[in-house]
């Protein structure tokens, strides 16, 4: 039988991490009594939000979407309201608009639900 490690070396192996088996991700959102998932979103849409700004607006400047909410960004305050002005800015209802990613981020993904890519691009256009 081979000796044992010295208790420095048995340390340094119980410590190393361990690969994380990589499984599909599911991600879904629940609003009132509708789950709708990252799969089902048809658009998506990068937005700049400028929290604690003076008045609420949607911008197109040089073919980006910068939204401008009045609130702080704590708690998730800003997020809410830029989604708001989002779904407001798209004809679309609130319900229909995810955060896909940049939760804690001036630069957000927003999914949209329910309108085709191109109709997003030409919204864009005519700003």
């Amino acid at each position: 039988m081979p000796p044992a490690p010295p208790v420095s070396a048995r340390r340094e192996q119980s410590s190393r991490r361990r690969p994380i088996a990589h499984a599909p991700i599911f991600f879904s959102v629940f609003i009132g009594q509708v789950t709708m998932t990252k799969s089902e979103v048809t658009a998506r849409i990068k937005v700049t939000v400028k929290p604690k700004s003076s008045r609420r607006e949607v911008q197109v400047v040089a073919g980006n979407l910068v939204v401008s909410v009045t609130v702080p960004p704590a708690e998730g305050k800003a997020n809410e309201m830029c989604l708001a002005l989002v779904a407001d800015w798209l004809g679309v209802p609130k319900s229909r608009i995810l955060l896909l990613g940049g939760e804690h981020h001036k630069e957000k993904v927003i999914g949209i639900i329910g309108i085709d890519q191109k109709q997003v691009e030409e919204r864009l256009r005519q700003g």
